[in-house]
């Protein structure tokens, strides 16, 4: 368990490709991101959260919404009433920042508008449950890079969370700007397969950390046997972790940075 988010054997494995990773996954690299980058004014709903509020609006009243600057929560095409069926995430943001006079809620979906319809839905209800703030928000598609896969949706909704934490928590950010181009630049297929890697390498990390303050468990051995052989290549050559966490995200920085230097050379 770390920042309130409880990863069991199921979530570890779905790193492994290819499988979607779970919803755990991405609460665990959200709530990573906030803590790290000490975003406590924002609010990130996972998927069940997400689901209840999309079914019943007025469920949401407890969690107070309307009073955070941004708002991420999870998009899926599941049933509504059923709970269950869906096959695709993507990334619905509730963003008073740009604009504090026009609130609007911003759509990133990896596979262009597959799940347009379902974003409606939960547009529909932030719309009825924050009347007075996003009664008449408009939803509007986010540029985000389209996957090239059918089961990396949820590592591009961890990667496009963190380019928009990042924006967030920049002090020179400016009123009426955006994150589009942090996520232009930061976000693509190279970087999310890389990510898959880093999040294995960081819950190894933890797990490790962890056994050598207060011994192994029977749960955190029965994870770590089924961390997969690249993980453990990635992990071999590197010293043991120093459990700070702002070198476990420069260790998710690789990824972007990577790239932003690739394309920087063709140019």
């Amino acid at each position: 368990k770390h920042q309130g988010v409880s990863l069991y054997r199921a979530d570890v494995d779905s790193l492994n490709e290819p499988a979607f990773i779970t919803d755990a996954i991405i609460r665990f690299c959200v709530a990573l991101y906030c803590s790290t980058l000490n975003c406590k004014d924002v609010r990130f709903l996972g998927a069940s959260l997400s689901t209840a509020i999309c079914i019943y609006p007025d469920f949401g009243e407890q969690y107070d919404l309307g009073s955070l600057p941004l708002v991420l929560l999870v998009s899926n095409n599941l049933h509504p009433e059923r709970g269950y069926g869906g096959n695709h995430w993507s990334l619905l943001i509730l963003d008073s920042v740009t604009d504090p006079l026009c609130p609007r809620l911003v759509h990133h979906d990896s596979s262009g508008n597959a799940n347009r319809s379902h974003a409606e839905r939960y547009a529909k209800a932030i719309r009825e449950l924050l009347a007075d703030k996003f009664g008449d928000a408009i939803l509007c598609e986010g540029p985000t890079p389209k996957q090239t896969n059918e089961y990396d949706c949820g590592v591009y909704v961890a990667a496009v969370a963190k380019s928009v934490l990042d924006w967030y928590n920049r002090p020179q950010r400016q009123q009426g700007t955006d994150w589009f181009r942090d996520i232009q630049e930061q976000v693509s297929a190279e970087s999310v397969s890389r990510l898959r890697v880093k999040i294995r390498d960081i819950i190894r990390q933890l797990i490790q950390e962890n056994e050598n303050k207060s011994g192994m468990s029977g749960k955190e051995t029965e994870i770590m046997s089924n961390l997969d052989d690249s993980a453990k290549d990635v992990n071999e050559n590197k010293a043991g972790g120093s459990g700070k966490e702002t070198e476990i995200m420069s260790n998710l920085d690789d990824s972007a940075k990577d790239v932003n230097e690739n394309k920087s050379g063709e140019r």
